[in-house]
């Protein structure tokens, strides 16, 4: 898949993403997961922060409402600009360019839900950029999917088994929004092949932790 149909695909989603998110109920990711990883991480007031996949920006309001000097970068153009349109009164930087982004600047990252979308050449080189975007001795905190998981439903999502459940096979993942159900194409990848892609990019990994069942964070830092 090229960039430009990456990209199309992401912004036909965006109004949908942010439906889901609009919507009152309660969301895991943003109550317990995005919390816990947090709480992990640490103190992140006037830390230089980045949120890789920001899509409208949810956490990284949150992140700049918490002190931190927040970028926000997102490849959906779409999903970019509904976050600069949310906060043109706070001082967050959004891109939709990898270009924008500084090398071996920022002390945190995070990468939420974003690593298991890309087949697996995608998903090292993306390890990868965010090794050079971070600064020596930062942190970087990954959530993705708990595999062993899949095939239950829970009540924001359901993700189907692959057919083969091997490293790298796509599956497709099913969301409800108030403007009708979000199907995406994720990948799947074990935890012990998502540490070896992180020791592989040079990281040391810090912690490990399976949250609310359904989700895996990983805690890494730069040396």
């Amino acid at each position: 898949m090229s960039n430009t149909e990456t990209y199309t695909e992401w912004d036909d989603r965006a109004e949908q993403y942010q439906a889901y998110f609009d919507d009152p109920s309660e969301k895991v990711s943003s109550t317990t997961v995005f919390p816990r990883m947090l709480q992990i991480i640490g103190n992140i007031e006037g830390k230089k922060v980045l949120d890789f996949g920001c899509s409208m920006g949810r956490f990284s309001r949150i992140m700049h409402d918490m002190g931190a000097m927040v970028t926000g970068y997102d490849l959906s153009p779409k999903a970019v600009e509904i976050a600069k349109s949310m906060d043109s009164k706070r001082n967050i930087e959004y891109f939709s360019r990898q270009e924008d982004l500084k090398e071996n600047y920022y002390e945190i990252v995070i990468c939420t839900m974003v690593l298991l979308c890309n087949p697996k050449a995608q998903a090292f080189q993306l390890v990868n950029d965010i090794y050079t975007y971070t600064k020596p001795g930062g942190i970087v905190g990954f959530v993705n999917t708990n595999v062993a998981t899949l095939g239950r439903s829970f009540p924001n999502f359901y993700s189907q088994v692959p057919q083969e459940q091997k490293e790298g096979s796509p599956y497709q993942t099913r969301i409800p929004t108030p403007k009708g159900e979000l199907v995406v194409t994720d990948y799947f990848y074990t935890p012990e092949y998502l540490k070896q892609m992180f020791k592989n990019n040079k990281f040391q990994l810090q912690g490990e932790e399976i949250i609310a069942e359904q989700f895996i964070l990983h805690i890494l830092k730069k040396n």
